[in-house]
């Protein structure tokens, strides 16, 4: 009895590190799919001209829209109260789910001077990168092709993590 208990005891322990493994690329996964439909939609309502593509003119209508929502005191930046409610507002979208501690702030990285204020211009350069990031050939526009590629990138990316602590 005491060689069946030891030997569930030593099955849970050396199996354990898999189970914890495969959850987490569930949670993984579940966030990329997440995402990807974030960003279906966001570029839905990007596509104002409904040409379908995304151009820097539009990226740059939506980032002066965002900027004046967030500025809430209309003073031109973007403050470290006004940041928080940016912040908290994410935090909701996400469910409160905290961002990774190893990852700098988006707000944080906007503010490029590092004055403690975010400005239009500041808050432009930031708002554009991860939609730029899909324009596979560089023409200043992303079609849903380039984004749905974009998406399949990153999930083949989530899969090739997924799969190297199962193959230790």
């Amino acid at each position: 009895m005491i060689r069946i208990a030891a030997a569930a005891l030593a099955a849970t322990v050396a199996l354990a590190p898999l189970a914890a493994s495969a959850a987490a690329g569930d949670a993984r996964q579940d966030r990329l799919q997440k995402r990807a439909e974030m960003m279906s939609k966001r570029f839905d309502k990007l596509d104002k001209n409904k040409d379908g593509a995304v151009d820097k003119t539009e990226m740059e209508a939506a980032s002066a829209r965002a900027f004046d929502k967030a500025d809430t005191n209309k003073d031109g930046v973007i403050d470290e109260t006004e940041a928080k409610a940016i912040r908290d507002r994410m935090a909701e979208r996400r469910g409160d789910r905290p961002a990774k501690a190893n990852r700098k702030d988006r707000l944080e990285r906007a503010d490029v001077d590092k004055d403690g204020k975010i400005t239009r211009d500041e808050f432009a350069a930031s708002a554009t990168p991860w939609l730029m990031r899909a324009d596979s050939d560089k023409d200043g526009k992303v079609t849903k092709a380039e984004l749905d590629e974009y998406v399949g990138k990153l999930q083949k990316r989530a899969d090739k993590a997924d799969a190297k602590p199962a193959a230790q």
